[in-house]
């Protein structure tokens, strides 16, 4: 039986934030998981069987002013500078982000730890992988402050920086595990302009990077790969002050002209192992370089199309460059591979042909 009296009380735990009824007793009217999604107020089993799950501040209008009987209408949205990112689009950036990077050291057979200067088996039987959403508490805090309706749909919409980890361990004698190496993938967003202005062309600073990463690496015993993607991109001070560390190399990616874009900090440990962080499929690198020729035909011309030079210019691993080479001269007749230390991609005219025609 509620109690009316209670009934405005809103610190009471038993007080249901959606019909705002205080019960007596929590016994078989409240449970755990039954609570708003954004800010976590207890709903109660009527509110709840009734498909209420958002408390009274969060929850849709029925009907937007002007609209009767329709959808409720959210805010009108800013509009954004030349550039930037809607949020919508840095949540799709975020989920390609995750799901690229798993694929790719799930593919992995083994990892090399330069802090021990060995290779470890990276199998499924010697790892495991989790995708966690550590700012999800802040999204919600960042649509509760700025957002005055449609706070459902503002939050559905939003990047909530994912990270993905998978820790490669050895086992011991007696069963335990030991974390040899982490690979850690990072989506570092501009989370509260993504919530108050629909979008955002800002760059990721070098300090939210030292942000992101600070509660992950920490474990002096265990060498990191970390991969930090923005989908803004990140400053030039992030990617100029971007360090390694005695147990950890650090990567910057970004997405921009539908390419993966690297920047690595500079460090000869890197060795093969940056390629896991290439997130470029075979088709989507072969079809840039294809491009990257077309438009630098004076650098063809002039016998300048090496696999390095393309790699710097795009961003890429130069290993990967040269798969994309080898596969140039079925793609165009006119082009053939010179094979090296730094492979080269020349003009070919054809046996016998007159080149000054």
């Amino acid at each position: 039986m509620p109690d009316e009296s209670l009934a405005n009380d809103p610190t009471a735990t038993n007080t249901c934030g959606v019909c705002q009824t205080t019960y007596m007793s929590v016994a078989g009217t409240f449970l755990p998981q039954w609570k708003c999604s954004l800010c976590g107020s207890p709903v109660c089993r009527l509110c709840w069987r009734r498909g209420k799950r958002e408390c009274a501040a969060h929850a849709e209008p029925a009907a937007a002013a002007g609209t009767a009987g329709g959808p409720a209408a959210a805010e009108e949205p800013k509009p954004l500078p030349a550039g930037a990112i809607t949020r919508t689009g840095a949540k799709e950036l975020e989920h390609a982000f995750v799901g690229r990077l798993q694929r790719n050291v799930h593919a992995l057979y083994g990892i090399f730890s330069p802090l021990e200067n060995r290779w470890f088996d990276a199998d499924e039987k010697n790892r495991e992988s989790h995708i966690l959403d550590p700012g999800q508490e802040a999204v919600r805090r960042a649509v509760n402050q700025y957002v005055t309706r449609g706070h459902k749909r503002v939050f559905e919409e939003m990047p909530t920086n994912k990270a993905f980890l998978c820790e490669v361990f050895t086992r011991e004698l007696l069963g335990g595990k030991t974390p040899r190496v982490i690979v850690l993938g990072l989506s570092v967003n501009p989370v509260d302009e993504h919530v108050r202005d629909g979008g955002s062309a800002r760059k990721c600073s070098y300090q939210e990077l030292i942000d992101a990463m600070s509660p992950w690496v920490h474990h002096p015993q265990v060498f990191y790969y970390v991969s930090a993607f923005s989908a803004t991109g990140w400053s030039d001070e992030a990617k100029s002050r971007a360090s390694n560390s005695g147990n950890a190399l650090v990567c910057l990616v970004e997405y921009r002209d539908r390419s993966w874009i690297l920047h690595p900090a500079p460090d000869q440990r890197w060795g093969d192992s940056l390629r896991m962080f290439d997130l470029n499929s075979s088709e989507e690198l072969v079809g840039r370089v294809s491009e990257f020729i077309e438009g630098h035909t004076f650098e063809l011309l002039m016998d300048q199309m090496t696999d390095r030079y393309v790699a710097g210019s795009l961003g890429v691993d130069p290993i990967q460059v040269r798969k994309a080479f080898e596969a140039m001269p079925a793609k165009d007749k006119f082009v053939r591979l010179l094979p090296g230390n730094e492979a080269r991609l020349v003009r070919d005219y054809g046996q016998g042909a007159d080149v000054t025609e």
